[in-house]
């Protein structure tokens, strides 16, 4: 039980730090975005820190989200 608290603690605080960035700019983060964040919590062999994560999904060519997905739940990332 206590694993699934920290989870959700790490998740709450990422999550509000790039909210708050990204309401700087004006934006706020859509679902896959989030759903990006939690793969990565749940993928302890992926190489991407939340910082790159994020910022696949907001640039003027973002990286595909489903393909992203599978190679992050494979360990690919």
């Amino acid at each position: 039980m206590a694993l699934v608290e920290t989870k959700i603690k790490i998740e709450d605080k990422y999550l509000k730090q790039i909210e708050k960035e990204a309401e700087k700019e004006g934006s706020s983060i859509p679902e896959f975005i989030k759903d990006a964040i939690n793969l990565k919590l749940q993928s302890k062999k992926s190489k991407l820190s939340f910082k790159d994560l994020a910022g696949r999904y907001t640039t003027d060519k973002p990286f595909n989200v489903v393909e992203d997905k599978r190679k992050l739940r494979n360990g690919e990332l």
